[in-house]
């Protein structure tokens, strides 16, 4: 009696394991995709956050890419 109570314990919770990780990459997955879908963000952060002048300032003192601030 005790070992099969044992055993099904482990299979109850290798099934709750399993559940679970299924379950956190569905949920990454979607969001994953849903985000993607919105560009990430992108467009909102880069008004919002002025990366452009972020850009404009910072890019010509980038001192592994020669005419990086002339970039599109």
């Amino acid at each position: 009696m005790v070992k099969t109570a044992a055993k099904s314990q482990l299979y109850a919770t290798i099934n709750w394991f399993f559940y679970a990780l299924t379950t956190v990459l569905l949920a990454v997955f979607i969001c994953w995709g849903l985000y993607s879908k919105a560009d990430y963000g992108y467009p909102f952060w880069f008004r919002h956050m002025h990366i452009d002048q972020h850009i404009q300032q910072y890019a010509p003192q980038n001192p592994y890419k020669h005419g990086f601030a002339q970039l599109p």
